[in-house]
C-alpha cells in the first residue's frame, strides 16, 4: 500500500539484512516492533519477521480515516441488510408461535434430520438477534462477526488457590513460576504440589528468569546486606530432579555479583540481542555490568557436568556513573547504533532524566510540576527502531519519544508524537504488552490502549497485588485473596503475533 513502505538493505559482509519501515502519520502503530539495531542474520527468522510487519502493516491501514470510513459504512449497510431480511422472519416465527417445533415449515419425519433443522434454525434465529443487537447501538459492530461467547483476553484463569504464604515477587519459568515468599524460593505449577528451592534465609525482592541465557538474576533483601546474585537456571533444575538439600543464604555465596553490596534496585535490557547490560543502584550510584550472549553458550545435559555452578566470572564490570540522588525507577534505553549511545532513563527528586552509559552525562527528559511525586514506572516503547518512553507518575502517563543520538547527546525536544493521558486512580505499577497498557491499584487493573491512552475496561479485584508480567509471551500474573492467577493479553484480530 501507498501509506506503508518497507526499506531492505542486504549487507554482504556479514550476510544480514537490514530493515527499515516508513508509514503515514494517520497509521497506528503496529507489531511486531524491530528490533535494536534492525539487523537481522537469520534469514528465516527475517523471513517471518517481514511477512508478519507487512501483514500488520495492512491491516492497520485499515485503521487510517481514508478507509475506516469506508470500511464502517459498508459494514453498517451489509448489517442493516441483513436485519431487514432475516427481522420480519424473526417477530414471524418466533413470536406468534407457541413451541420452536411451530417455527419448522416442514416438519422432517427422520429424527436425525429434524434435530439438524431446529439446530439450523437456531443458527439462524441467534444471527437474527445478534444484528438486532448490533443495530440498536447496545453492542460493537465486531459482535457481528464474533461469538457472544468469546472469551476475553483479560478474562482471568486460576493458576494456584489457597497460596498460603505472602508474595513478595515472581517470575514464570517455562510452565512454572518461580515465587518469592515469606518461606523462601518456591517452584510452583498448576495442580502440582510446590517445590521448595532456597529457605527463608534468602529473602529476594526481584527477579529475572532469562530461560534463553540458562540465567536467574536476584537481587535480595535491604540494607547494607544487599546484593545482586546470579544463577544457571540448569543448576537450579539439576538440583530439584535430583532432590539436592535446599539452599540458603550461606549456600549463595559463590553465586554474589562483585562491587553490588548495598544495591535497592536493579533492571536489565529487555531487547538484548548482542549482550545482556544490567545497571545496579547503590545509593545515587550506578554499577554498569555486562555479559557476552553468545546461543552456543546454552547448557546441555552434557556440558553441564564440566561447567562451574555459578556464572559470576561471565559477568564483567564496565564503569560507575553518580546521580545527584538515589533513582527511584530505572530503565535501560538500547541506542540505534550500538554500545555509544545506550542510556538509562532515572526517576528521582521531580524529573525523569537520561544518563549516558559510555560518558555518563545526564539530560533532562521531562520535569514533573507537582509538590508530591510518586514515581511509578518508566517503559521502554521501541518501534521501528526508534525508542519512546512510557513515564509513569502520579495518575499520569506521558510519551516521549527519544529520536537518534546526535554526538552521544539524545535529542529531547517536543514532538507531535508525544502525548499523556491520566489513570482513574493512583497505580502502584504499570506494564506495557502491546497494544495495550495496565495500570495495577490495589483493588483494580485498568486496561488502555498504548496509541491514545483510551480506556479498554476495568477490572475489580480486591486485594490485589502484582506478581510478574511476562511482556515477550504477553503474561500477566497477579494475587488476590490467596490466588495466584494470570491472564493471556491475545492481540485483536486486526493483528498477528509474531511466529518467531
Amino acid at each position: 500500500m501507498a501509506d506503508i513502505f518497507a526499506l531492505v538493505r542486504y549487507n554482504k559482509q556479514n550476510d544480514s539484512y537490514r530493515l527499515k519501515i516508513f508509514s503515514e502519520e494517520s497509521v497506528p502503530l503496529f507489531g511486531p516492533p524491530l528490533p535494536s539495531p534492525p539487523v537481522f542474520t537469520n534469514h528465516q527468522e527475517f523471513r517471518d519477521f517481514v511477512l508478519v510487519k507487512l501483514i500488520n502493516g495492512e491491516k492497520a491501514t485499515l485503521e487510517t480515516p481514508t478507509f475506516s470510513q469506508k470500511r464502517q459504512r459498508t459494514l453498517d449497510m451489509l448489517i442493516r441488510s441483513l436485519y431487514q431480511d432475516l427481522m420480519p422472519d424473526l417477530h414471524k416465527n418466533m413470536l406468534n408461535r407457541r413451541s420452536f417445533s411451530d417455527v419448522l415449515p416442514e416438519s422432517p419425519k427422520s429424527t436425525r434430520k429434524k434435530e439438524e433443522a431446529r439446530q439450523a434454525e437456531f443458527v439462524r434465529l441467534g444471527q437474527a438477534l445478534k444484528l438486532k443487537t448490533t443495530v440498536k447501538g447496545d453492542a460493537t459492530a465486531n459482535l457481528a462477526t464474533t461469538s457472544f461467547c468469546k472469551k476475553e483476553p483479560w478474562e482471568s484463569q486460576s493458576f494456584c488457590n489457597n497460596f498460603p504464604h505472602e508474595v513478595v515477587c515472581a517470575d514464570s519459568w517455562g510452565q512454572s513460576l518461580l515465587v518469592s515468599t515469606d518461606a523462601g524460593i518456591l517452584l510452583i505449577d498448576d495442580g502440582q504440589p510446590s517445590v521448595q528451592v532456597f529457605d527463608k534465609t534468602l529473602q529476594i525482592k526481584q527477579m529475572h528468569v532469562l530461560e534463553a541465557l540458562d540465567l536467574l538474576i536476584a537481587r535480595t533483601d535491604k540494607g547494607k546486606d544487599s546484593r545482586l546474585l546470579v544463577f544457571r537456571l540448569s543448576a537450579v533444575q539439576k538440583g530439584i530432579e535430583t532432590k539436592q538439600m535446599i539452599r540458603s543464604k550461606y549456600d549463595c555465596r559463590e553465586n554474589k555479583l562483585e562491587r553490588t553490596k548495598g544495591c535497592h534496585l536493579y533492571a536489565i535490557n529487555t531487547h538484548h540481542g548482542s549482550e545482556l547490560r544490567i545497571v545496579v543502584a547503590i545509593r545515587n550510584k550506578l554499577l554498569l555490568v555486562t555479559k557476552k550472549h553468545n546461543p552456543r553458550n546454552i547448557l546441555t545435559s552434557s556440558s553441564l557436568l564440566s561447567s562451574s555452578e555459578s556464572p559470576v566470572e561471565e559477568f564483567q564490570y564496565i564503569r560507575e556513573i553518580c546521580l545527584s540522588d538515589p533513582p527511584v525507577v530505572m530503565t535501560l534505553v538500547d541506542g540505534p547504533t550500538g554500545d555509544s549511545d545506550n542510556m538509562i532513563c532515572v526517576a528521582y527528586r521531580h524529573q525523569f532524566d537520561l544518563v549516558n552509559e559510555s560518558t555518563g552525562e545526564s539530560y533532562r527528559l521531562h520535569h514533573v510540576e507537582s509538590n508530591k511525586v510518586n514515581f511509578v514506572a518508566a517503559i521502554d516503547v521501541y518501534e521501528d527502531g526508534e525508542a519512546g518512553l512510557l513515564l509513569c507518575y502520579n495518575y499520569v502517563c506521558q510519551y516521549r519519544k527519544v529520536y537518534p543520538f546526535n554526538g552521544g547527546s539524545p535529542l529531547i525536544q517536543p514532538s507531535a508524537y508525544d502525548f499523556h493521558f491520566s489513570w482513574n486512580q493512583v497505580p502502584y505499577a504499570v506494564v506495557c504488552a502491546f497494544p495495550y497498557i495496565l495500570a495495577f491499584t490495589t483493588d483494580s487493573i485498568e486496561i488502555r490502549l498504548v496509541v491514545n491512552g483510551n480506556l479498554v475496561h476495568t477490572a475489580v479485584v480486591p486485594d490485589l497485588q502484582l506478581v510478574a508480567s511476562r511482556v515477550r509471551h504477553r503474561k500477566i500474573i497477579f494475587d488476590c485473596f490467596c490466588d495466584i492467577c494470570f491472564f493471556h493479553l491475545e492481540r485483536d484480530n486486526l493483528s498477528m503475533t509474531n511466529p518467531s
